[in-house]
């Protein structure tokens, strides 16, 4: 059996006439009865009871429990085709929190879209906060990922592939009276300092060595990370973060912000691709690979870290 002669089948059931399910299915009465024929045989019992001089046919008790199997048959042969066709598209599920997806991911998105626009992306957007989870399996086939400064390995889902340093910078308003420089810590006037949104250990402890007296630096508070800008009402404020994000920030208020490197500085945060075991398109890989790529290649400041494949 196959689906057509299920659909057949079904078709006839529900209208009690070979003829009147030729018609619906817009095929040949003969064509009808053939393929019913060879189901018959096929299953080896009689599905039909054929009654002479009338146009109307009965199902025989085989028949009406034959109902349900042909159902089932035809809903196996949809689902099948609907997983040969999804195994067929070139798809592509990438998971960031909200402000990595705006600040690193659209950059990159925007250059596979151009590049492969027969590629189906679908972006997943992890509330903030959220660590992508690696250890089991994800609705997801790339995740983004801030590791921080370790090196995460593979996990039974996932394969890691470390994707640039992000250094640390000083931003900055254009007309700050910070030296044009590498500055440090001593260049900088703490009482116009802006909290930065990123709260971690190895932070607080560069806070500690280089502003011991300011206990409050030990863990800055949270700001809302595309409104700092907004908070620049002093020429001396200054807003410790990464150079990804002041790319953004600085491309967000075009000639409102600069930059300053500063030394000695925390250590520089691992951007981080994971890659799902189970995602088995090598063209897709290899397209986001590219375009990860040229977005490293368009930003000199960055280390790459990047393998020969995802």
């Amino acid at each position: 059996m196959n689906s057509l002669s299920a659909k057949i089948f079904l078709t006839i059931a529900e209208h009690q006439s070979i003829s009147a399910a030729a018609r619906s299915l817009y095929i040949s009465q003969p064509a009808v009865s053939a393929h019913l024929n060879r189901l018959e045989e096929e299953v080896g019992i009689q599905l039909v009871q054929r009654q002479k001089g009338h146009h109307s046919i009965l199902l025989t008790p085989e028949g009406e429990r034959f109902i349900p199997v042909a159902r089932e048959w035809l809903s196996a042969e949809n689902s099948l085709q609907a997983f040969k066709d999804s195994c067929s598209r070139k798809t592509l599920r990438i998971a960031t929190v909200l402000s990595i997806n705006q600040y690193l991911l659209m950059p990159i998105i925007e250059k596979l879209q151009q590049a492969t626009p027969d590629i189906d992306l679908q972006l997943c957007v992890l509330p903030a906060g959220t660590s992508v989870i690696t250890n089991t399996p994800q609705p997801y086939d790339i995740a983004i990922r801030l590791t921080r400064y370790d090196h995460p390995v593979s996990t039974a889902w996932f394969s890691h592939a470390p994707f640039f340093w992000d250094p640390p910078r000083i931003l900055c308003p254009v007309d700050t009276p910070l030296p044009n420089r590498v500055v440090t810590p001593g260049d900088l006037d703490l009482s116009f300092e802006l909290r930065q949104s990123i709260v971690d250990e190895v932070t607080a402890k560069w806070y500690q060595e280089h502003f011991p007296d300011n206990i409050a630096s030990r863990y800055p508070a949270v700001w809302k990370l595309m409104k700092v800008a907004d908070q620049f009402d002093d020429r001396r404020c200054w807003f410790l973060t990464h150079a990804t994000i002041a790319e953004f920030l600085m491309a967000q208020n075009p000639g409102r912000l600069t930059t300053r490197q500063i030394s000695p500085a925390p250590p520089q945060r691992l951007i981080s691709i994971m890659v799902s075991k189970s995602y088995t398109r090598r063209d897709v890989l290899d397209a986001f690979l590219s375009c990860c790529r040229e977005y490293l290649d368009e930003r000199p400041y960055l280390t790459p870290l990047l393998p020969d494949t995802l």
